[in-house]
């Protein structure tokens, strides 16, 4: 039997045959539009049974398709609130049932440390399902242990030994000898699809112990095959493994031999040797020996259980040469003990309330000359004397000047998108510094505090609100300051129920501009300002975008649009960043490679979470 688990990126239709060279038994597809879609393009006449589908977007659902003499029908009960989750019972020459998954871990609902999550609620409610016949369960599962969470009931551990407890093992890692949370194959190359951005393992086929003593071979597709190809950012993975009535219980078949025009598998079985290998993993090793090898450079996190803290530690753990130092429970408030991590650290990086931030700068100054380097991302010291803003891209030397700082401020969220707008303009003379600015912005929820988060979470929350109605917003002493500006804007930020995400948009009167600038003006100076920027990217606009702010989200990057009517003389400024990446946690990881000389930070898409 030929299991395979691959999350098409939608628009199957188009890569169908791309499924089918892998020549599988039994497909579980995320992101696939529904069938009749397929076969009203004659695309299933290969297809032994109906494929079992279900979601609520015609385009982008859940499917399980059969082949070879299989044959697939969903499974009652079946629980449609658990979406994405089905129930499939696999009949042919083999049986077994199946729990086919594309789990969406981030739902709306209870505060989201106490969710379970979805696959783990479908594990209450389908183990007997699972316990019927052999199970397997496969799919996208959005998750893995290097997004755990301190409490969190949604940690992938949790499935991992739930699914231990069914009797079941994930192909891959039982197959290549590699402890969950340390992949060096990955499935997911994000949304850039860069081969050199982060990669993650999130897709698995878990398949009965007792199977692996007869496993052919388990492969993951190729960035090449997939990501080069246009196919998915997902490649897929493919278990392969002789269950037939007919096969010697007990002892493993010979290993299929592949034509050599084919790429070679990434992983064999574990009595195979070497058990990973590829370009890829050879690539990845090299990385982790040279991390070995280098110095490592000391990072303290004062403040670490918050969302900004947890998003920082979550992208440092993937940077090569650091090493996290780390209080636990009541020591977090203990100053002594704070400030005994802070002179074995090379780096601070304060996750705090202002008041608190500042006993901690206190702290750090009285270490003298073991003090350390320090990035505050509070609003504390980001207008103060002495503190350099870390905004690498604002304008050319401003990456030097974090370089060689001591002490840097992380900017605001709603600054960086306001401040990458206005600055190359005013900076060109197409904007007048005494500009009446008015910023508007909407922000998903995360970035309000602690409060307002269980507040959505817990009760729904409103769909939408308009906040600081005083005119008084924390970031607007920044904003003002870093884009050049003498006349206090006017800041209306919003925000909207969802988790994260951002849009900043400034309305412009072009006839009411002294230098009387076109939209190409305008556009030119973002492109010229931001040119050879992984992280923050001009786009060319649209009238007929329909932005929406959650499209860059798990991301470091900023995009910029400007849009414009001519006739009426008016342009509107847009950015577009995740409020907890550009505008929080990717920036502040971005200034702290620079401070301590790690690398240039790469158009990166680091999850905080899966």
């Amino acid at each position: 039997m030929r299991l395979v688990a691959w999350n098409c990126g939608m628009a199957l239709h188009r890569k169908f045959d791309a499924l089918l060279r892998l020549r599988p038994d039994i497909a579980v597809v995320s992101e696939c539009a529904e069938p009749e879609r397929l076969r009203g393009r004659s695309l299933l006449n290969g297809s032994d049974a109906d494929p079992v589908w279900v979601g609520d977007n015609p385009h982008k659902g859940l499917a399980v398709f059969s082949f070879n003499g299989y044959a697939v029908r969903l499974a009652a009960p079946y629980f449609p609130t658990l979406r994405y989750i089905a129930p499939v019972h696999v009949t042919g020459p083999v049986a077994c049932n199946l729990l086919a998954v594309w789990a969406q871990n981030w739902s709306a609902g209870i505060t989201r440390k106490h969710q379970l999550g979805p696959l783990r609620r479908a594990l209450a409610k389908y183990s007997g399902f699972l316990a019927g016949a052999p199970g397997v369960v496969a799919g996208d599962f959005n998750n893995n242990v290097f997004w755990h969470k301190p409490g969190w009931r949604m940690n992938h551990g949790i499935v991992v030994e739930k699914l231990a407890r069914c009797g079941l093992v994930s192909a891959y890692h039982a197959a290549c000898g590699e402890a969950q949370g340390s992949e060096t194959v990955p499935t997911l190359y994000w949304r850039d699809r860069r081969k050199d951005g982060p990669t993650y393992h999130i897709d698995y086929v878990f398949i009965p112990a007792g199977w692996m003593a007869r496993m052919r071979e388990v492969r993951v597709g190729t960035f090449e095959e997939w990501c080069v190809a246009g196919m998915s950012d997902h490649a897929p993975v493919v278990v392969d493994v002789d269950v037939s009535p007919e096969g010697p219980a007990g002892k493993q078949p010979p290993v299929r031999k592949r034509a050599l025009s084919s790429p070679p598998p990434i992983c064999k079985s574990a009595s195979r040797s070497p058990p990973c290998i590829g370009r890829w993993t050879d690539h990845n090793r090299a990385q982790q020996e040279a991390s070995a090898m280098a110095a490592t450079a000391k990072i303290f996190i004062d403040g670490e259980a918050g969302t900004t803290g947890l998003g920082i530690r979550g992208r440092l753990s993937r940077v090569p040469g650091i090493e996290l130092l780390s209080l636990t429970g009541e020591a977090r408030k203990d100053p002594a003990a704070r400030r005994e991590r802070m002179a074995e650290a090379d780096l601070v990086v304060l996750c705090l309330p202002d008041a608190a931030a500042k006993e901690s700068v206190a702290l750090a100054e009285r270490l003298g000359n073991r003090a350390p380097k320090i990035v505050d991302a509070s609003t504390a010291h980001r207008v103060a004397s002495g503190w350099v803003y870390g905004f690498p891209e604002m304008e050319p030397g401003q990456a030097d000047r974090i370089r060689a700082a001591r002490k840097v401020a992380n900017p605001g969220c709603y600054p960086t998108g306001a401040i990458a707008l206005l600055r190359p303009l005013v900076d060109a003379e197409l904007l007048p510094r005494d500009y009446p600015v008015t910023i508007n912005a909407v922000s998903g929820y995360s970035g309000g505090g602690r409060s307002m988060i269980e507040a959505h979470d817990a009760a729904g929350g409103p769909a939408f609100e308009l906040y600081g109605l005083g005119f008084d917003h924390k970031h607007l002493p920044e904003t003002q300051q870093y884009a050049r500006l003498t006349r206090r804007p006017i800041l209306i930020p919003s925000v909207g129920h969802f988790r994260q995400g951002m849009l900043v948009s400034v309305p412009l009167h072009l006839d009411t501009l002294p230098a009387a600038p076109t939209a190409a003006d305008l556009h030119a100076a973002l492109a010229e300002r931001y040119r050879g920027s992984d992280l923050v990217r001009v786009v060319t606009a649209q009238p007929s975008d329909r932005l929406e702010p959650e499209a860059l989200n798990d991301s470091d990057v900023m995009e910029l649009r400007v849009y414009t009517n001519a006739a009426h003389h008016q342009a509107l400024l847009v950015a577009r960043l995740d409020n907890l990446g550009k505008g929080a946690s990717g920036a502040a990881v971005q200034s702290i490679r620079l401070m301590l000389g790690l690398g240039v930070h790469a158009a990166a898409k680091e999850p905080v979470h899966a």
